[in-house]
């Protein structure tokens, strides 16, 4: 009997190895893989975004934004992550200052990024709007004030970080020892990482689609107004020398023209946006799932297993913007080619 015992606890030893083993090796390997290709997408982000065909929208500086943020998560989270998941190294464990500077770092600038891609919904909500009053949030003062004021709410929103974290003497790790808190914190990252975000971008997602809908409804109901007045006004006036045809057709086409030209750069965004923000819900859904059931159920092998390895299309999410807009918005890819044929030329010419 107690060899029984003892030999079907050597088999679960033996398989918890296993498991451990495996979710390590993957971990290292995707890791490596999506911090190189994390740290080039926000690179090329970072240029794309400060030249002058993309940056003057107020959008692209939400991107731009963004893609900062993103490339601080790479260096200083995800390189981290790897030591300590793959080999037990945590800085964080060494000191008391360390290890409540380090988890505070780590819940703002990664919910930084989260509501800044919240922030560029709202833009395009706004700038999609008839109401002018909402279009004037569209403007760079604007958006760079409201980083300036994001920044500040999130810093307030996980003051009590470092207060709660402290190094446990006897197991010489850096954790939450009130249990109580340890949920409430659970449930607050849960709201800020997954649900608040999601919930904003799905909500001005929507929202402006209606209103790119209505704005196309009321640019051809105007249009045949503008027909008619055209072709009913007087022909004797110096400006009436065009014949009758011509000027109806160079009537109809100006006004579109015009709106064509000054909305086809905030469509083009609005498609990156909506991509990215599927891409987001996607990549978010599983990591959330696993968060909360460690939370509320007694944390065995199998569900450590799963939440190392939900870990990675988490830090996907800040390593895949890059790739998604050149996927999905000509303008980006017209102005990465321009970029990649000034950087042939230059090296050229030197």
């Amino acid at each position: 009997m107690w060899n029984t015992r003892l030999n079907n606890l050597t088999k679960e030893k033996s398989v918890y190895d296993r498991l451990d083993f495996i979710y390590k090796q993957v971990y290292l390997y995707c890791s490596i893989f999506i911090i190189i290709f994390g740290v080039v997408g926000n690179v090329f982000n970072i240029i794309l975004f400060s030249r002058r065909a993309l940056y003057p929208n107020s959008c692209s500086f939400y991107f731009l934004t963004l893609s900062i943020n993103n490339l601080i998560i790479m260096f200083f989270s995800c390189i981290p992550d790897i030591f300590i998941i793959t080999y037990g190294i945590d800085m964080k464990n060494n000191s008391t200052i360390l290890c409540k500077i380090g988890w505070y770092y780590s819940f703002t600038v990664q919910n930084f990024s989260l509501f800044c891609l919240s922030l560029a919904s709202f833009d395009r909500y706004c700038g999609s709007s008839s109401n002018a009053h909402m279009r004037r949030f569209c403007t760079m003062k604007t958006a760079q004030r409201i980083v300036l004021v994001l920044a500040m709410f999130v810093l307030f929103s996980y003051c009590h970080v470092p207060i709660f974290y402290q190094l446990d003497p006897t197991l010489n790790q850096c954790t939450i020892i009130n249990a109580t808190y340890r949920q409430f914190l659970s449930i607050l990252s849960g709201i800020y990482i997954s649900h608040l975000p999601v919930f904003l971008m799905l909500v001005f997602g929507i929202s402006t689609i209606f209103n790119v809908k209505k704005s196309r409804l009321r640019l051809i109901l105007v249009q045949p107004e503008v027909l008619i007045a055209s072709a009913t006004a007087p022909t004797h006036t110096l400006d009436n020398v065009i014949r009758i045809p011509d000027r109806v057709a160079h009537a109809a086409m100006s006004p579109q023209n015009v709106v064509s030209q000054r909305t086809h750069n905030d469509q083009q965004l609005l498609q990156m946006l909506i991509c990215h923000v599927l891409t987001y819900i996607g990549l978010t859904i599983f990591p959330t799932v696993i968060y909360y059931i460690m939370t509320f159920s007694p944390i065995t092998e199998i569900i450590l297993f799963f939440f190392y390895i939900s870990r990675l299309p988490y830090y996907v999410v800040f390593a895949i913007s890059f790739y998604v807009y050149v996927l999905s918005l000509r303008v980006y890819r017209k102005e990465f080619s321009k970029l990649f044929i000034e950087l042939r030329q230059s090296l050229h010419f030197n």
